[in-house]
């Protein structure tokens, strides 16, 4: 009878350690997250649930690691969005530039 209750608190225990799961869905720790879910459904409670959960929480760290060093060594977005970016402040700066010359009649010494 006791080893039944205590097969019924292990299952509780389990389940709570699926909550575990979500930490998988932050990118780096969800990768020390799933190893760690991945082993201890193999070697300590030998739960099925465990296991996908933590090879679950892996393979989406390792897809998402891979698209954005794809990504980031292919030039796609990263490149992109910093164009935008460095384009406003050039315009920003131009206009800055300019308004200083209206007023003092000469381009100011330095960028500061």
């Amino acid at each position: 009878m006791e080893h039944n209750q205590l097969s019924e608190e292990g299952k509780k225990r389990v389940r709570r350690i699926y909550r575990w799961g979500f930490l998988g869905l932050w990118p780096g720790v969800g990768a020390v997250t799933g190893i760690i879910l991945l082993l201890r459904g193999v070697f300590q409670y030998k739960d099925k649930g465990l296991i996908f959960i933590g090879s679950g929480c892996l393979l989406f760290n390792i897809f998402l690691f891979s698209v954005f060093f794809y990504d980031f060594r292919s030039g796609g977005g990263f490149d992109k969005a910093n164009a935008i970016v460095v384009h406003s402040e050039l315009n920003s700066m131009v206009k800055a530039i300019e308004f200083y010359k209206v007023q003092n009649d000469t381009y100011p010494d330095s960028l500061e």
